[in-house]
């Protein structure tokens, strides 16, 4: 992460990712989608079919934009 400086304000600090961030966090997201893949695979049509369900109803009551399809920055 590359840490800055806003120069309108000495409060702000900004945080860039790196390249190496970016292969980090991508490497980190295939191994997770793998893991999940592999427990997907194991249940049944009616029960991934139910978890893709629950899944979508947790993203909706959430509140994350990202989620749901939102672009753009999230508010922390």
């Amino acid at each position: 992460m590359l840490r800055g400086t806003d120069p309108r304000s000495r409060c702000i600090v900004t945080v860039e990712p790196t390249a190496a961030s970016h292969r980090l966090i991508a490497a980190v997201l295939r191994h997770r989608h793998e893991l999940l893949g592999a427990v997907l695979d194991r249940m049944t049509p009616a029960d991934h079919e139910a978890a893709v369900r629950a899944a979508r109803l947790f993203a909706s009551l959430s509140g994350d934009a990202i989620a749901i399809g939102e672009a753009g920055p999230v508010p922390l």
